[in-house]
C-alpha cells in the first residue's frame, strides 16, 4: 500500500513539473505573432507582426509585396494595452495548451494564410509553427489564440493598414 501511495505522489510530481502554470503571466512575458497572406501575387501580398509585452505595449509592423522587393518598407504603428489585458492573453494562451514545444503536424493545408508566434514566457522561448501545417485541434486552438492577440489591436489601426493594402494593390505596377 505504501509503495502504490508512493507511486501516486511521484507521478503527480513529475505530471506537475511537466506542465507549465496558469496561475499568473510571469514579468518576461512577451510574444510575437507573424502573419502572411501565403502566396499570392506581389500585388496582393502583405504580411504583419504584432509583437506584445512584456510591458503592456505592443507593436504592429506591416509589410506589402514581397521581402526581396526593393525600397519596401515597413509601416509600424505602436499601441497601449492593460496589465489585464496581458493577463487575459496569458490565461488563454496556457489554457490553450501553447506553452510547450511538441506539436504534431496535421494535413498541410495549401494555399493558405501563414503563420508563426513566438512566446517568451519564463526564461523560456515557445515556437508554435503555422496553422497550415498543423492537426485539426491544433489550429483551432491557435486560430482562437491568433484572433485574441489581434483583438489587443485598435481596430483603427486594422483600419489603417487596409487603406494602406488597398492603396498598395492600386498603385502596383503589373
Amino acid at each position: 500500500m505504501k509503495k502504490t501511495v508512493w507511486m501516486v505522489v511521484m507521478a503527480g510530481l513529475l505530471f506537475g513539473a511537466c506542465t507549465y502554470s496558469t496561475k499568473s503571466r510571469p514579468d518576461d512575458f512577451y510574444l510575437v505573432l507573424d502573419w502572411s497572406t501565403g502566396a499570392l501575387p506581389p500585388k496582393y501580398h502583405y504580411a504583419y507582426q504584432v509583437e506584445i509585452g512584456p510591458q503592456p505595449k505592443g507593436k504592429v509592423t506591416y509589410e506589402h509585396g514581397y521581402s526581396s522587393e526593393e525600397n519596401r518598407q515597413a509601416w509600424v504603428k505602436e499601441f497601449s494595452l492593460t496589465s489585464s489585458d496581458l493577463d487575459t492573453l496569458y490565461k488563454l494562451i496556457s489554457e490553450k495548451r501553447m506553452l510547450r514545444s511538441n506539436w504534431a503536424e496535421g494535413q498541410m493545408l495549401l494555399g493558405g494564410k501563414s503563420t508563426a508566434i513566438k512566446i517568451f514566457a519564463s526564461g523560456t522561448v515557445f515556437e508554435i509553427p503555422s496553422i497550415s501545417v498543423l492537426g485539426k485541434a491544433d489550429r483551432k486552438n491557435i486560430e482562437t489564440v491568433i484572433d485574441a492577440i489581434r483583438s489587443t489591436v485598435p481596430q483603427s489601426i486594422w483600419d489603417e493598414m487596409a487603406v494602406l493594402q488597398t492603396e498598395n494593390e492600386a498603385k502596383f505596377e503589373d
